[in-house]
């Protein structure tokens, strides 16, 4: 009796230890999934170029993709007509503020920039791509592993992960991961 009880917990634990660590690696990516909301106080406009939908707005911007944040003053929103896949974010701003909460945790990454991009990283397609946040010009950026200030920053979100920092830079980097 001890031991069907025993192997009841244990078959518990682990069937909750496994639907908590893909709910874990999903939501590190959740963001790319979900519906990008955008809003503008000024002119906005939308077009198509070939298989592009671009979509331009000025003024008091604003863009939301699940967790992600962003305000600016200017910003395009490109799309794959023929997939309606997200291909690129560009905002500018005096400055452009960017947040996003980072996995299932509390921790905010959060910086500021003259401009800020979103692409999708390109190369191996058997792994899932990662968004590749660059900002530049004055570039603020802390996370939970990072506190920099560059003229200059890429960093990959779901990684928590600084790619590349072009300088002058001041700051900090976590020296390792628990």
């Amino acid at each position: 009796m001890q031991t069907q009880a025993f192997s009841l917990v244990a078959l518990s634990f682990y069937l909750f230890q496994i639907s908590w660590t893909s709910t874990y690696l999903y939501a590190a990516e959740i963001s790319t999934n979900d519906k990008v909301i955008w809003s503008a106080n000024g002119k906005s406009s939308m077009k198509i170029i070939g298989d592009s939908r671009i979509i331009e707005m000025k003024e008091n911007v604003e863009i939301s993709q699940g967790t992600m944040k962003i305000k600016g003053d200017f910003a395009v929103i490109e799309y794959l007509v023929s997939t309606g896949e997200l291909q690129k974010i560009l905002v500018e701003g005096e400055p452009v503020r960017y947040q996003q909460r980072i996995g299932l945790s509390n921790d905010l990454a959060s910086g500021t920039s003259a401009s800020l991009s979103i692409d999708k990283e390109t190369g191996d397609t058997s792994t899932n791509a990662v968004s590749l946040i660059t900002l530049v010009g004055n570039a603020t950026l802390q996370s939970p592993s990072a506190n920099m200030q560059c003229a200059a920053i890429i960093y990959a979100a779901e990684l928590d992960l600084i790619r590349e920092a072009e300088g002058p830079c001041k700051g900090e980097l976590e020296s390792s991961k628990e």
